[in-house]
């Protein structure tokens, strides 16, 4: 939008003096400056996706170093948003007027947060820069209602400033349907005409909405197909299976690939994979069960799990190129298992057949070796280097947290009882996270247990709060921890504890908390 150039009549009654003529030249020139000043906008898209700024952030949006948390406060029928960083034991609002219910959103870089929060009567998506700044409105006028992630399913991209979120229609009777919409904070303008709606999906089932792990495609699932929309030009394509509705999707690691799932015979599922450079679909499974899949972390191998009354405790491995999935062993029954980062190999759980134990598992589909041999083996959880892996026992005589040597050697017992969950590993692999039921206290503790040889005992983070939920930091130098009331109703407590040092409770009315990513990016 350019404005037209503006043009001064002269005065008819008399000529200016000398001190008119000046003021008049003053006034020409500003008006002429602002008629040749080119005015921002948004770049129509073939999907009317508006433009993110092409030049860099400012330093005023780029948040500093240093471990950053978000979380909602609820109290008396209001809700607020606040960022406490634990390095300096600080905290401040963001924003108020939140919807009740409403969880934020980080994006990749950390720099910004999207919530829904009201305006007089109505809600809004706005996000916030984290460094300073005002707040940026991405919507228009949403439907009031039950707010949450789950209803407005906002999914920033893993790389650059896009958002996609979906808002629901109104209710039809046997046809759910949700609006998806796509901008970018940085845009000079936010408009309706650009938000219009480029994609619509219907009933969320699987993934509904998700960001290919490069960022540059955005995929929403419909009753019959998968929509592909690059928002970088506005191209948009369709994936559908010839009338076969889709269930769910899921990405490939290196954004190539789309696993995709059908319904089949007898309630059962089918998989297909969708090669996007090639722009070819294939069946490679068929019979499969509630499990579903996972891809390795180089997008090199793909396991599904097929329906235990079919083959029970198997799984099954494809591999492109493949035509179609098989067996990964017919010797073992397999339960529960886990990617080593970044490697086509397996740790899982072997619980029948030839071995019952710990197991790694090439993508060969061969038993490489038995790391533990033992019963009621669960949870196994490979370390960030993939040097080591946890894993627990539920039976015989020695219950309780193990990590062994991923290249073989004796377990080692961190824990003589059976955690509340699965066990999590710091960012550096040094210390394991869990959750374990305290029959003394009558509450459930959070333990951080060492996890190198010669390390000193474990450590009890929460005093006397009851742990619903922990993680760890990004940097791994601290712990969130959320009561138990926080995970179903307003109120729960939030503490921050650091390894060593004394607990910082934040706030006692909190809903929602989460970490800001670390600074490479991420979810």
């Amino acid at each position: 939008m350019t404005r037209g150039p503006m043009t001064m009549r002269r005065p008819r009654s008399r000529r200016p003096g000398w001190p008119g003529a000046a003021l008049l030249l003053c006034v020409a020139l500003a008006v002429w400056l602002m008629a040749t000043r080119a005015v921002p906008g948004c770049r129509n898209q073939r999907t009317s996706v508006p433009s993110p700024p092409a030049e860099p952030r400012s330093a005023t949006t780029t948040p500093a170093s240093g471990d950053r948390l978000a979380y909602t406060v609820e109290a008396r029928g209001a809700a607020s948003l606040w960022i406490a960083e634990p390095g300096r034991r600080t905290t401040r609002e963001v924003a108020h007027r939140l919807a009740i219910g409403s969880s934020p959103a980080w994006s990749a870089d950390g720099s910004w947060l999207a919530y829904i929060a009201s305006s007089g009567t109505r809600m809004a998506l706005y996000a916030s820069p984290i460094g300073g700044g005002r707040r940026r409105k991405l919507s228009g006028s949403l439907p009031v209602g039950p707010v949450g992630n789950a209803s407005y399913w906002m999914r920033w991209a893993p790389a650059g400033e896009w958002m996609a979120f979906a808002v629901p229609r109104p209710a039809e009777p046997g046809d759910p349907r949700v609006d998806v919409y796509v901008t970018a904070p940085g845009a000079t303008e936010i408009q309706e005409a650009a938000l219009a709606a480029c994609l619509a999906a219907s009933e969320p089932a699987g993934h509904t909405i998700a960001w290919s792990p490069d960022g540059q495609w955005l995929a929403a699932c419909t009753r019959r197909a998968v929509s592909l929309l690059r928002p970088a030009d506005g191209y948009l394509q369709t994936v559908s299976l010839g009338g076969i509705g889709i269930a769910g999707f899921f990405w490939s690691p290196d954004a190539r690939k789309l696993l995709l799932f059908a319904p089949d015979e007898d309630y059962r599922a089918a998989a297909y994979v969708y090669d996007l450079p090639a722009g070819a679909l294939r069946r490679v499974a068929s019979g499969l069960g509630p499990g579903l899949g996972s891809w390795s972390g180089d997008s090199a191998a793909l396991v599904l799990a097929p329906d235990p009354a079919l083959h029970p405790g198997a799984l099954l491995l494809w591999r492109p190129g493949h035509r179609q999935a098989r067996l990964l062993s017919e010797t073992l029954r397999l339960g529960e298992y886990a990617w080593f980062p970044g490697a086509p190999r397996l740790a899982a759980c072997a619980t029948g057949g030839a071995e019952r134990g710990l197991i790694v598992i090439g993508s060969g589909g061969a038993p490489v070796r038995m790391l533990a041999a033992a019963d009621g083996v669960t949870w196994p959880v490979p370390s960030p280097d993939g040097a080591r892996v946890a894993f627990c026992t539920a039976d015989g005589p020695n219950p309780g947290l193990y990590v062994v040597a991923a290249a073989g050697g004796p377990p080692r017992q961190l824990l003589e009882q059976l955690p509340d969950g699965p066990p999590a590993w710091s960012p550096d692999g040094s210390a394991l996270l869990v959750r374990v039921r305290s029959e003394t206290r009558h509450i459930t503790d959070a333990l951080v247990l060492p996890a190198t040889n010669g390390s000193a005992p474990g450590t009890r983070l929460n005093g006397s709060v009851d742990v619903a939920h922990c993680l760890w930091s990004p940097s791994g130098r601290h712990v969130l921890l959320l009561s138990s009331e926080g995970a179903e109703d307003p109120g729960g407590v939030l503490a921050v504890a650091t390894p060593g040092e004394a607990r910082w409770i934040v706030d006692e009315n909190v809903r929602f908390a989460s970490w800001s990513p670390p600074p490479s990016g991420g979810s």
